[in-house]
């Protein structure tokens, strides 16, 4: 997804993707190409999660399926939004897998309610079958578990993440141009 905001002004940072979370779940999924990363996709750390060869320059482990947390209270960090795509069984690709943490942007409203300009994003966690935002993106399998956007009406109960702000209105599955902050 081709974000139709310009990116003069924005923090990235170089990621790394999580094989060790990711294999550990491979076998039993039916859609291996749900451990891709798209473009434009929401991505996540589990805290604490550096890569075993991090010692010298750590980078961030981050995944964009959800799938890979059993339980939905477990401690995440929002790692930021995915810049290029990333294939799980290319050994190449992370050389330049990297992510936008700060800075405008435009992503999928992931959640079933609309989100508003001006009001606050947040990100959780659902791995129940009603979470079916990957079947109105584009090019995502349909079997693969996202971060579900909300707004702060959305947050009673569950263990969010504030990722930043609204700065166009957006519809459940529709484009949100927001400010990552």
């Amino acid at each position: 997804m081709q974000s139709r905001l310009a990116h003069s002004i924005t923090y990235r940072l170089n990621v790394l993707y999580d094989y060790s979370s990711a294999r550990m779940k491979w076998s039993a999924s039916k859609d291996k190409q749900c451990w891709d990363v798209m473009e434009g996709e929401l991505l996540f750390n589990v805290e604490g999660k550096t890569p075993s060869n991090g010692h010298q320059r750590p980078r961030m482990a981050c995944l964009s399926n959800t799938s890979a947390i059993s339980d939905p209270t477990t401690a995440f960090k929002f790692a930021g939004v995915a810049l290029g795509n990333m294939s799980h069984n290319d050994r190449m690709m992370p050389q330049g897998f990297a992510a936008m943490l700060e800075g405008t942007c435009s992503i999928i409203n992931t959640g079933k309610h609309k989100i508003m300009a001006g009001q606050d994003v947040y990100v959780y966690i659902d791995n129940t079958d009603e979470n079916t935002a990957a079947r109105q993106v584009r090019g995502v399998p349909n079997d693969k578990k996202l971060l579900v956007t909300c707004n702060a009406e959305g947050t009673s109960g569950k263990n969010v993440r504030h990722i930043g702000k609204a700065l166009s209105s957006a519809a459940a599955n529709q484009r949100l141009d927001m400010l990552i902050c």
